[in-house]
């Protein structure tokens, strides 16, 4: 029995474990409770709720107030997950507006929020050349991931979950641990939710995906940034903005895959081939931390 809270404190259960099956389980739970029209609508939320769970398992419980940046990000995480519920229960353009406003309070305010005293430190330059460059790299992100939203909801936690992982390692070689594993836990999460948007009448992923997964992925990016802002970081994190733009070869690739295979076939084979190009960036930037190391200067 003894033996019972290591395993569950173990960093690969932290890290990959729990937030995959939070992701895998919580929404047939949330079908279970809430009914099986809103359960499914809101089981996004299985993904930052993965995300946080595996956080306060590494850091323990928050602190109130919180004193960093990464003790603030639980909290962030809260704020998105409840947002994301919120509108899972909206429907069409107002979801969608929803949705966008969502983006600016969350992934804006918490960005500043867990700035705090920071901002007080950087030259007017320094500060402006930051957040224009955080609000422009996130923006993009999020515009990108939030096209087919409704439409191939599995092909964005597939990009998510490739770019979690790649924010994840580049940390990890290029930055701090516990921002590594923040990135490792939301690609678990992301990858325990994906059976849900595969099979056919269950979970959607919309624009409260747009919230619950985008936008924590822009969070643990950012968080990632103003913890280590060198030259490495920026130039990694660029590379893994392509990854939300291999949408457009593989719209034509799967268009002639389409033609010979059956309406599921084609999909995952379209899925297999959109991880296989959405890879190569992720690659290139992870080798990229491997090889520079965390060295270069800001």
């Amino acid at each position: 029995m003894s033996d019972i809270p290591s395993l569950i404190e173990h960093p690969m259960a932290v890290t990959l474990i729990w937030p995959l099956m939070i992701g895998l389980l919580l929404p047939p739970a949330l079908r279970w409770l809430a009914g099986s029209t809103t359960g499914w609508r809101v089981a996004v939320v299985a993904v930052p709720l993965g995300l946080l769970a595996g956080l306060v398992l590494m850091l323990g419980r928050p602190a109130l107030p919180p004193p960093s940046s990464t003790q603030k990000l639980p909290y962030v995480l809260t704020a998105a997950a409840a947002a994301a519920a919120l509108i899972g229960l909206l429907n069409g353009r107002v979801a969608r507006v929803a949705s966008g406003l969502a983006c600016v309070l969350v992934v804006g305010g918490g960005v500043l929020w867990m700035l705090g005293g920071r901002l007080l430190r950087y030259e007017t330059v320094d500060l402006v050349l930051l957040l224009g460059g955080l609000g422009l790299g996130l923006g993009v992100l999020i515009a990108r991931l939030s096209l087919r939203a409704d439409s191939d909801g599995a092909g964005r936690m597939v990009l998510v979950i490739l770019d979690a992982a790649g924010l994840g390692a580049v940390a990890l070689h290029g930055g701090t641990a516990s921002i590594a594993q923040a990135g490792f836990m939301l690609a678990a999460a992301g990858l325990g939710f994906l059976p849900w948007l595969l099979l056919p009448g269950r979970a959607g992923f919309g624009a409260a995906g747009v919230v619950a997964a985008v936008g924590v992925l822009a969070l643990i990016a950012a968080h990632l940034v103003m913890s280590r802002p060198s030259g490495l970081i920026a130039a990694c994190l660029a590379i893994l903005l392509l990854v939300p733009f291999a949408d457009g070869p593989v719209l034509r690739i799967t268009a002639r895959i389409g033609g010979r295979l059956g309406g599921n076939w084609a999909r995952l084979a379209g899925l297999v081939v959109l991880a296989a190009v959405a890879v190569v960036p992720v690659l290139i930037a992870v080798a990229i931390a491997m090889l520079v190391g965390a060295g270069l200067p800001g």
